[in-house]
C-alpha cells in the first residue's frame, strides 16, 4: 500500500446549502491543493450541487478512484450508528473516519439566567 500526504478539507453548513457555497468550497479546495473535499450539511443538496461534484472529478489512490468533492448530510442515521459515515463518504480504507465517543452533557435541562453585575 502506497503512503500519501493527502489533504482533506471539510466545510459544515447549517440551513439550506446553496450552489454558491458549493462553488466557493470548490475554489478553496483548488487553491489549497486538496485531494478531497467533504461538504457537510443538515439539509439535502440539489442536483446542481451534485453536478458540481461530478465536475470536480476524482482522485486516484492505490489504483482506486474516489470523488474529489463529496456530500455528507447529517441525519438521525448517523447518531444511531456513527460508523455509517464510512459508507456515506468514500475514502481509501486507510483513511477511514473514526467517530469519537459522544461527549457528556454538561448542563441539565434547566434554563440559565445571566445577571448583570
Amino acid at each position: 500500500m502506497k503512503e500519501t500526504n493527502a489533504r482533506i478539507l471539510a466545510e459544515v453548513k447549517t440551513g439550506k446549502p446553496t450552489i454558491t457555497q458549493v462553488r466557493a468550497f470548490c475554489r478553496v479546495m483548488d487553491k489549497n491543493n486538496a485531494e478531497v473535499g467533504i461538504f457537510i450539511t443538515i439539509e439535502p443538496v440539489t442536483p446542481k450541487m451534485r453536478q458540481e461534484a461530478q465536475d470536480m472529478g476524482s482522485f486516484e489512490h492505490n489504483k482506486k478512484s474516489y470523488p474529489r468533492l463529496q456530500f455528507w448530510q447529517i441525519d438521525d442515521t448517523y447518531f444511531e450508528n456513527p460508523d455509517i459515515i464510512n459508507t456515506l463518504v468514500r475514502l481509501p480504507d486507510a483513511w477511514r473516519i473514526r467517530p469519537t465517543q459522544k461527549s457528556e452533557r454538561h448542563f441539565d435541562s434547566q434554563q440559565m439566567q445571566l445577571l448583570r453585575g
